[in-house]
């Protein structure tokens, strides 16, 4: 009965001692993680979007204040896909002004990406899902 609580406590010492070493690593990386996840994310006023008078053609605009003459990728998500599809690339006008113009199949996604730049984190804005009646 002695020699189990010892080996029960000699187990339990190699235990503690090895989850103490493996979470060492993990936690020096968080640190940079926090640090990614704490920069805010780009700012985009007067987002619209919608269809272009019953025409089947849909069109999404906006400001992005704070990603002025860089690259917005507009992306696609097909019904039953998995991946994003990048299907247009615009670059933002000097005052941050943009605006897609693009044509999609019923229950395809849409979103618009702006990539990480100037302190700002990487930023997805949903715009919605084509609905068929």
């Amino acid at each position: 009965m002695r020699i189990t609580r010892i080996i029960t406590a000699f187990v339990a010492a190699f235990t503690a001692a090895m989850l103490g070493l493996t979470m060492a690593p993990s936690q020096a990386a968080t640190g940079v993680s926090d640090r990614a996840a704490a920069a805010p994310k780009h700012q985009i006023q007067n987002l619209q979007a919608g269809e272009i008078r019953n025409s089947g053609r849909f069109y999404a605009k906006g400001t992005a204040v704070t990603y002025r003459g860089k690259k917005i990728l507009l992306q696609r998500k097909n019904k039953g896909s998995r991946n994003w599809n990048t299907v247009q690339k615009k670059r933002t006008a000097a005052s941050g002004n943009f605006q897609f113009k693009f044509r999609g199949k019923c229950g395809s996604k849409w979103r618009l990406v702006l990539k990480a730049s100037g302190g700002y984190a990487k930023t997805k804005v949903t715009l919605g899902k084509i609905i068929c009646y």
